[in-house]
């Protein structure tokens, strides 16, 4: 096995062609999150991304995209804002998982939505499985509906719009909408979100902005992004940012007017956007792992991904483990744990509280 390590930008077109070709080869790689046009956007703006060009023989037999974070410790592309990690390579080619990453020149490799199919290529590993909820509309949205308007969470949906339709009248829906105005909206109000439920604003990063907005510019066969609104009175209610590859479409930034939040417009617009997407051929809508109650609700099966860390023997290792193994053992208690992710949810939205204050002081 040869490893040539290149940004991303640097690959050719045959290079990308390729990178496409075997991502069509496996239904499991089928995710824009795995797409060399997703790895190209967001390295332009973060300058320590790297792509591993993998060859066996004469050949070339697969991509992995990484980033390097120095000292021999490197972590998935966009970890912790991509719903998909893998290597995408050709189904015949054997990649030893430990050999790559020695090519790469990381001692620990840390991933947070490894595809489950790829866990057994890297060894030693700490991982945790994950269940990522998605909805299948392969037998259309009919099909998907009938199999959900009896349970008690999806009829309260139903329930709402009624109410919403009563009170404030009938909501527009309009999918893959095409502006930029709206897409500043729904960053503003995104950020608001972070802000009121005490996360880490992404949108505070102007690197990250900008990458959201050159991905929205960016269109291939093989990739696009979505934006979906919801509209009450003549006014935007809801958005949905999502990425499509090859029939998938992944959930990404969702947001919506808190003065509407008793409607649940951003459900509304979900239910919106699944009929149409399924009538764009879309046939698997990935919501991301979580265990938030929409996602449940939404989804009839689920995927497994993998959450952790593989590494190789190493001072660099050890100390990394050190210092992120208190951090990771807490989360793995909460994220185990429903009573615990109530309580954090609940102090995340009392820091938020403090913050919007402080804001409007």
């Amino acid at each position: 096995m040869k490893v040539t390590i290149c940004r991303p930008l640097e690959l050719g077109q045959s290079e990308v062609d390729l990178w496409h070709a075997f991502q069509l080869q496996c239904p499991a790689l089928h995710n824009a999150f795995l797409t060399p046009e997703f790895a190209r956007v967001m390295s332009r703006r973060m300058p320590h991304v790297r792509v591993a060009v993998i060859e066996d023989g004469n050949s070339i037999s697969g991509f992995f995209a990484f980033e390097t974070l120095g000292f021999g410790v490197g972590r998935a592309l966009c970890y912790g804002m991509s719903d998909a990690q893998a290597i995408v390579h050709s189904t015949d080619a054997e990649i030893d998982g430990r050999r790559l990453l020695a090519a790469c020149g990381i001692d620990i490799w840390e991933f947070d939505h490894l595809v489950g199919e790829q866990k057994a290529m890297f060894s030693p590993q700490q991982i945790v499985m994950r269940e990522s909820p998605v909805v299948d509309l392969r037998n259309g949205y009919e099909s998907w509906f009938n199999q959900k308007k009896s349970e008690k969470h999806f009829k309260q949906i139903l329930q709402r719009q009624r109410k919403l339709e009563r009170e404030q009248g009938a909501p527009r829906f309009h999918y893959d909408v095409r502006s930029e105005p709206e897409l500043e909206l729904l960053m503003k109000w995104k950020s608001g979100q972070y802000i009121r439920t005490g996360r880490r604003d992404r949108f505070a990063r102007p690197w990250f902005a900008d990458s959201v907005r050159e991905l929205f510019e960016t269109r291939s066969n093989a990739f696009s992004v979505n934006l979906s609104t919801l509209y009450v009175q003549e006014k935007p209610a809801a958005f949905a940012l999502t990425l499509v590859s090859n029939g998938v479409m992944s959930g990404w930034i969702p947001a919506y007017d808190t003065a509407l939040a008793s409607y649940g417009p951003g459900l509304i617009l979900r239910m919106n956007l699944l009929k149409s997407a399924a009538e764009n051929q879309i046939r698997l809508f990935d919501l991301g792992a979580g265990d938030h109650e929409y996602k449940n609700t939404f989804s009839n099966f689920n995927l497994l991904v993998a959450g952790g860390l593989v590494s190789r023997p190493s001072f660099v290792t050890y100390a990394r483990r050190l210092q992120t193994f208190p951090a990771r053992f807490a989360t793995d208690i909460v994220l185990g744990n429903p009573h615990l992710r109530k309580v954090a949810r609940e102090s995340l939205a009392w820091v938020g509280s403090i913050r919007s204050s402080r804001r409007g002081n």
